[in-house]
């Protein structure tokens, strides 16, 4: 089935009344995904929405996926157009006047990291800009995945190490983000004077730091509802979703990006 658009205000309330929920971690770990995966059965759920959970099989009962990875499974699936976030996000530092734009690259294992990846190649092709693989740094995950900032901090790190030119950095998300702005400043690089920093995500904390970042926003609450109203319909109709319902991210202008003064890495 193909993918359906959908704006963010046409769909209906949901209704969670005698409904109640567990909620888990994975952490990334294939054995523990499949253990709470059956632990959920043993307690008899009859719905599930998995969130950027790499599985290949869930039990039979009426699921929704929030993410990007393809299921084979008949599933309702809500996920992001990260490549319209992206452009987004190239397109506004490109209007800027930057040429040297470098990207955090997500996770190995996040859904949305590869299809944010191809579409900062393509959009790097599209607007003509220098690449340098240099310029690119795999976000590694630190103590489990459960300290993000460190993750930015240290791919900042390698990306100053690097001896790349760039005027920007566009993260994957916004916490590698924050981590990133901290290491910059650390280095008495300034933001966005010497070097714009755009997120991604629309994170709580990408308004709490200094200065307030610029993100493409990821309607976040919007997909949960959707999940959820999609598994509720499926629980009470005894069927199983097959839709893959599309959202789209918007461009959040906060304080982190500015107009580029050079072309060439301010710590160069």
């Amino acid at each position: 089935m193909g993918s359906i658009p959908i704006a963010l205000t046409i769909y209906p309330p949901l209704t969670l009344i005698n409904y109640v929920y567990f909620v888990s971690s994975h952490h990334w770990d294939a054995k523990l995904i499949h253990q709470r995966l059956d632990g959920f059965v043993e307690r008899g759920v009859e719905g599930m929405i998995l969130i950027n959970t790499p599985t290949s099989s869930f039990p039979d009962v009426p699921v929704a996926v929030i993410g990007t990875q393809e299921i084979e499974q008949p599933c309702a699936r809500i996920s992001l157009d990260n490549a319209d976030g992206i452009r987004q996000g190239m397109e506004y530092l490109y209007s800027l006047g930057h040429r040297h734009i470098a990207h955090l690259r997500g996770h190995k294992g996040s859904s949305d990291a590869d299809p944010r990846w191809r579409a900062y190649v393509e959009m790097g092709k599209t607007l003509e800009l220098e690449m340098d693989k240099r310029a690119v740094v795999q976000l590694e995950r630190i103590h489990d995945g459960l300290d993000p900032i460190a993750e930015g901090y240290e791919a900042a790190q390698k990306l100053l190490n690097s001896g790349a030119k760039f005027t920007a950095i566009l993260a994957f998300n916004d916490m590698s983000a924050v981590g990133a702005i901290r290491k910059l400043k650390d280095e008495g690089i300034r933001i966005p004077q010497d070097v714009s920093v755009v997120g991604f995500d629309n994170v709580q904390a990408s308004q709490m730091v200094e200065p307030a970042l610029t993100t493409i926003g990821q309607p976040i609450e919007t997909m949960a509802k959707i999940a959820t109203q999609e598994v509720l319909t499926h629980i009470e109709s005894n069927t199983r979703g097959a839709q893959h319902i599309v959202v789209k991210p918007e461009l959040i202008i906060r304080h982190s990006s500015a107009v580029c003064l050079q072309h060439t890495n301010a710590a160069s």
